[in-house]
């Protein structure tokens, strides 16, 4: 189905549509994530807590300007159910900032457990 938007116009096959009164409509906003909002609510509120008691947030603010794809900015706000883009910057940052080295820690440890040790498995 071609699906047109309230002037009778065909809406581009990549546009965020919505039903609206019978027609389908061009959205420029995205929308919160539906599925899995409260999992995505909690995520987000956890990392900018834990930014806040590491004291990241405090103190004056700076404006930071790049050129980013909208493609991305346009995805990580569906994926991450952030609206503002100030909210994504601050979230996306308190996020490296606080990323820890497991990972990097847990392979570094490769053949570090003798083979002699039980494991029990």
């Amino acid at each position: 189905m071609l699906r047109k938007n309230d002037a009778g116009r065909p809406l581009p096959a990549n546009a965020l549509h919505v039903l609206q009164n019978g027609l389908y409509v061009q959205r420029k906003e995205f929308p919160m994530a539906t599925k899995h909002e409260d999992h995505l609510s909690l995520r987000h509120e956890a990392v900018v807590a834990a930014a806040k008691a590491a004291g990241l947030l405090s103190g004056t603010n700076s404006a930071v300007g790049a050129r980013v794809p909208r493609e991305l900015i346009n995805r990580a706000k569906m994926r991450s159910g952030i609206a503002s883009t100030t909210d994504l910057v601050e979230y996306a940052l308190a996020k490296v900032a606080l990323e820890d080295d497991f990972g990097a820690r847990l392979v570094g440890r490769k053949g570090s457990i003798p083979a002699d040790v039980a494991l029990g498995i």
